[in-house]
């Protein structure tokens, strides 16, 4: 008998149950011991409240929720200026490529980064080249075309051009967040140029190059799914 907590489990009881059972009690109160699932799935799928899970399976789910990423750049040979091109006073589309993807159901396609249900934490960057003296306020988003929201709004930097100093300066503006969709959703990492410079012109490059002799990197984005 198992009557009260005080009793304990007697022999018998234990000599004998089903596969994949252990004993205890998951009721949330005191109780009689009864048998508990006990799961090795690598993937969790019963997500289950009352099971017991195998040392390796929770080893293995964590190792792969955690080395799920998705990185994209927008790259262009070096010593070439970038090719995107952000108008003043528009978001503009980054042109992002995948350099690779473990990130299951995820994909790209002309710059829009498809993911499926879960929580990502993302993190970027975009240049922004100044044209002629004066400053380009400028700052990214990470947009949501499926519900047209924006889902992580970076900060504002500026990227500032002095005549025979810096006339070219180049800022990054940065971006950093989480996101959590119930299923698969759309996006664009988008560049937000608020002024060219004294010039007056109606765009500005998304980057000026260094000319290292590696590819020049303008922009780019880091996905890691955590859940």
């Amino acid at each position: 008998d198992s009557s009260s907590k005080t009793t304990g489990v007697t022999f018998s009881k234990m000599q004998h149950i089903s596969t994949a059972k252990v004993l205890g009690n998951v009721s949330g109160s005191e109780g009689d011991i009864t048998e508990i699932d006990f799961k090795d799935e690598d993937d969790m799928s019963s997500d289950s409240a009352t099971a017991v899970a195998s040392q390796q399976s929770i080893k293995a789910y964590i190792a792969s929720v955690g080395n799920q990423f998705f990185h994209l750049q927008q790259k262009n040979t070096s010593g070439t200026q970038s090719s995107d091109s952000l108008t003043i006073g528009q978001y503009v589309k980054r042109s992002v490529v995948s350099q690779g993807n473990t990130i299951t159901g995820a994909s790209e396609s002309s710059s829009v980064i498809t993911l499926p249900a879960g929580t990502y934490e993302i993190k970027a960057f975009g240049m922004a080249r100044t044209d002629g003296n004066g400053t380009t306020p400028h700052r990214l988003r990470l947009r949501n075309t499926s519900d047209n929201t924006t889902a992580i709004l970076g900060g504002v930097v500026v990227t500032i051009g002095q005549s025979g100093l810096d006339n070219e300066a180049v800022a990054a503006a940065p971006l950093q967040g989480y996101i959590t969709i119930s299923g698969t959703k759309n996006f664009e990492l988008q560049h937000y140029a608020g002024d060219g410079g004294t010039t007056g012109s109606s765009s500005v490059a998304g980057g000026f190059p260094v000319g290292s002799g590696e590819s020049e990197v303008y922009a780019d984005i880091l996905i890691r799914k955590v859940d």
